[in-house]
């Protein structure tokens, strides 16, 4: 595709190389949803007993537990839902559910690049009776641009993870207005990090990711996936190992044995992801029964 053949291209230059070997850092999560094959296998992912099990389930636990108080902080008399990167919109029917048990007034607006995840969100929604509108593209640029009638609530959610934290948090800080709130979270580092890594070593996720690099000449049947975590960046690395170089000139600077990050997740500590967050935010911090999982909801400073 010719979109992910030019963000790809852009990033060429973001390498690094230790002990003679070279990781190119080509991840971008618009790549990762953009095809419907891909979009295919992220839904397959949910099956996924481990990821199932995993993130999701957590950040569901905590929004039951917590589902009064985050809708009362979060949504006003009169609320515009903003769905970043909406999935199969599971956790933001739970709370458009509560908004109108709270007799709130709900209008929901899902962005997202894939088609078929607003078709998916559109219906979840549309159910409870709430207006509800899809907008296909990048939600980094569609969200500066909307006025909105009505103080927005924007759940970015764990999506926040699939980007660099400060780019992803200015990004919101600049868009929102005061009175605007957002809800951020993440799966936290815990005592062993190694069973969080686990959760990504699945099938469909390699599914997800090989199509990225098959789409700029590389062919799929000489890529090794694999996981790893950096603790540097504190961040759940997907990999792909090439041992076939690309097809395609732009890309014959990585050769075999050159490995090329093409997902990642961010796994920050407890405290790290506070000290980020109330960096850019004002609000309440919230947490499961098993300390495994953290949200925030809030507005900007």
């Amino acid at each position: 595709m010719e979109e992910v053949r030019r963000i790809l291209q852009a990033k060429l230059e973001d390498y690094l190389e230790e002990d003679g070997k070279r990781t190119f850092y080509l991840n971008d999560s618009k790549t990762w949803y953009l095809m419907h094959e891909q979009a295919e296998f992220y839904l397959k992912l949910h099956e996924d007993q481990r990821y199932a099990c995993g993130m999701l389930a957590k950040e569901m636990n905590l929004i039951k537990q917590n589902l009064q108080e985050i809708v009362g902080e979060g949504f006003s008399r009169k609320t515009i839902y903003l769905d970043l990167g909406p999935g199969k919109a599971e956790k933001s029917k739970l709370l458009i559910e509560e908004a109108l048990r709270q007799n709130k007034s709900v209008s929901y607006l899902a962005i997202d690049v894939n088609k078929m995840f607003l078709d998916i969100a559109l219906a979840e929604i549309s159910s409870l009776g709430v207006p509800a509108i899809g907008l296909e593209g990048d939600f980094e640029e569609q969200i500066a641009r909307l006025c909105t009638s009505a103080p927005k609530f924007v759940y970015l959610g764990a999506t926040m993870g699939n980007f660099k934290p400060h780019s992803i948090l200015q990004t919101l800080h600049k868009s929102l207005s005061k009175e605007d709130r957002v809800y951020l979270s993440i799966e936290p580092q815990t005592s062993s990090i190694e069973s969080l890594v686990d959760h990504y070593r699945t099938q469909e996720h390699d599914d997800m990711f090989t199509p990225v690099l098959e789409a700029v000449g590389f062919d799929g049947d000489y890529l090794e996936a694999g996981v790893r975590f950096n603790p540097k960046t504190s961040n759940i690395e997907s990999f792909l190992t090439v041992r076939k170089k690309s097809t395609l000139k732009e890309f014959e600077k990585i050769k075999p044995g050159d490995k090329i990050v093409v997902g990642i997740s961010f796994k920050p500590t407890h405290n790290q992801f506070r000290n980020l967050v109330s960096h850019y935010f004002l609000g309440d911090f919230y947490e499961n029964e098993g300390k495994n999982f953290i949200s925030f909801v809030g507005e900007r400073k």
